[in-house]
């Protein structure tokens, strides 16, 4: 019996999201002699992704504790630096894929009643890299059918006409997104999201955002100009989110 375990060292929804389809493709690797887990030390930084990203998954078999893992199970695989990240993730567990893999859920989201077809979500709690110019931008481009969802204070102040959305919890926010005409957000836990939903979201970058981690499926919109000051700027912010990632846990 092989056994396998999962542990997740940063807590967004996107970072568990990533590691969603290990469950699947390890049991169709290895068969049912394979035991897939959940490390208990895994951080979450809301704890209804625990929820939705894995107490329905029906690959998973539990949550355990840290425990040795045999040779084989401990090989890797060297992939292609600029593979998606996604495909790092699964090589870890020499799991090889030429393309990128999906995230999955397998929650029941709740059903909703909502007539917004058209929702932008311009939260994200990674450093990305864009400017207070940048958001101003992308508010130019946004038309009044748009009703933006979860907007935070200083958002909301710049929101003059278009309706707003607080939901009360993330499968609320999740529902919302899946029910969607078109979903507008950042390159966040929300964009990844979007593709597990197998909805195809419309996603602003800055420039200098890493490849790695756009979904192929998504549209990204890269907006700023390259130049030699956001590129200090975008170094430091990746410097100062890692040392965030690390207390927060």
């Amino acid at each position: 019996m092989r056994n396998f375990l999962i542990n997740v060292d940063f807590g967004g929804l996107g970072d568990h999201l990533f590691y969603s389809p290990i469950p699947r493709l390890l049991k169709e690797k290895y068969g049912n002699g394979a035991r897939v887990y959940l490390c208990s030390s895994s951080h979450f930084r809301n704890w209804q992704t625990y929820e939705l990203v894995w107490k329905n998954n029906p690959y998973l078999d539990g949550v355990r504790d840290r425990f040795e893992l045999s040779f084989e199970e401990q090989l890797k695989i060297q992939i292609d630096p600029n593979a998606h990240i996604s495909q790092h993730i699964l090589a870890r567990y020499s799991l090889n894929f030429s393309h990128e893999i999906d995230p999955e859920i397998y929650f029941n989201l709740p059903s909703v009643s909502s007539s917004h077809k058209y929702l932008i979500d311009l939260n994200f709690s990674s450093y990305t890299g864009l400017f207070e110019s940048d958001i101003f931008r992308i508010l130019k481009n946004i038309g009044r059918e748009w009703t933006f969802i979860n907007p935070d204070s200083r958002l909301k102040k710049l929101i003059t006409e278009n309706e707003i959305i607080q939901t009360t919890s993330l499968f609320e926010y999740a529902s919302l997104i899946q029910k969607s005409k078109r979903f507008i957000c950042l390159t966040s836990g929300g964009a990844t999201l979007a593709r597990a939903l197998g909805v195809a979201a419309y996603v602003y970058t800055e420039p200098y955002y890493p490849q790695m981690f756009k979904h192929e499926k998504n549209h990204h919109i890269s907006i700023g100009k390259r130049n030699i000051y956001r590129k200090l700027v975008r170094y430091y912010l990746m410097e100062k989110n890692i040392k965030r990632r690390l207390n927060d846990r």
